[in-house]
């Protein structure tokens, strides 16, 4: 996905709450910022499968309290989040990231199954907008 980026994008990130808000995924300034079909199709393949791919094991992790695991396979979900404009989720990621650096284990669990949870919404959203696009 890298190849694509333009690094002079601006991301909003806004505060979460309980859950994410899809109002947030700004579909219409991803277009902008990819403005070809074929990346946009390709963007949007390789983060369905990767991302669903990288929840799997999320679980797996949370499951056995593998933090620094957990820590790495959000690190590298943030990115993805990222490029697809999922603003709520990457604070999230942020916090759960500073939680673990911090050593502060005690509601990390809660907030992986919230990121799993809203990861696995948003990847439906973002199966709509594709269908939406055809």
């Amino acid at each position: 996905l890298s190849k694509y980026i333009n690094t002079n994008l601006n991301i909003n990130i806004e505060p979460i709450n309980s859950k994410i808000d899809f109002d947030n995924y700004n579909a219409a300034q991803f277009e902008i910022d990819f403005n070809n079909s074929k990346i946009i199709n390709d963007i949007i393949d390789t983060f369905i499968e990767e991302t669903s791919t990288n929840l799997q094991e999320l679980k797996k992790q949370n499951s056995i309290n593998n933090y620094d695991e957990i820590n790495r396979i959000i690190h590298y979900l943030k990115s993805s989040f990222g490029y697809m404009r999922a603003n709520n989720i990457l604070v999230l990621s942020n916090d759960i990231m500073s939680e673990i650096e911090h050593k502060n284990y005690k509601t990390i669990n809660e907030k992986v199954v919230l990121y799993m949870e809203s990861g696995k919404l948003f990847i439906e959203e973002v199966k709509k907008y594709k269908e939406s696009k055809k």
